[in-house]
């Protein structure tokens, strides 16, 4: 899928009973590349992240592609707010989250990072998670096998020191390996 129509016609089955427009979409269109294709659509009221900070609001919507997921909307400020490539993304959770909104969906990152759409209906998030899941399983299969660079690799070994999650001389072995320096 690639229209505002098409995501709002797949996206309706988690609104509920909320009146949803292809507003919500509208942004997410408008920054799809070329032959990039939709393959998991919903609006929610909000997004927040780990720490409870509002990524979006006021009519977000999240979209899975078989490059990225991208986050936001606000109505009103048209705009994409968040972009996660797919392969910093470790899996799609269902965790609840307040007496207030319920049991929503979780987007995991690699690096501890979570994104939570706020849906307009909670009983919806079961589904919505499962069917994020499928969507990346899709993403996946679609993914070109690529290889890793060493530099990308040694970016990603610095975040791991950086984390505390290896040790400097981890860091350093690893990055003489990579660099044929062994």
């Amino acid at each position: 899928m690639r229209t505002e129509k098409e995501m709002l016609e797949y996206a309706s089955k988690y609104n509920g009973k909320v009146p949803v427009t292809e507003e919500y979409f509208r942004p997410f269109a408008e920054s799809l590349h070329s032959g990039e294709e939709v393959l998991f659509c919903c609006a929610a009221m909000s997004i927040v992240d780990e720490k409870e900070s509002v990524v979006s609001e006021n009519g977000s919507a999240v979209l899975i592609t078989e490059r990225r997921i991208l986050l936001g909307g606000n109505l009103g400020v048209l705009s994409v707010r968040q972009e996660i490539p797919l392969s910093s993304v470790k899996q799609v959770t269902v965790k609840k989250r307040n007496f207030v909104f319920g049991a929503q969906p979780v987007i995991e990152t690699k690096t501890h990072e979570e994104y939570r759409p706020v849906l307009f209906d909670a009983r919806f998030a079961q589904n919505a998670a499962k069917d994020m899941n499928k969507a990346l399983d899709e993403a996946s299969r679609r993914a070109p096998q690529m290889q890793i660079s060493p530099a990308e690799e040694i970016r990603r070994l610095k975040e791991l020191l950086d984390e505390g999650i290896i040790t400097e001389e981890e860091f350093t072995a690893g990055k003489k390996k990579l660099l044929g320096m062994e």
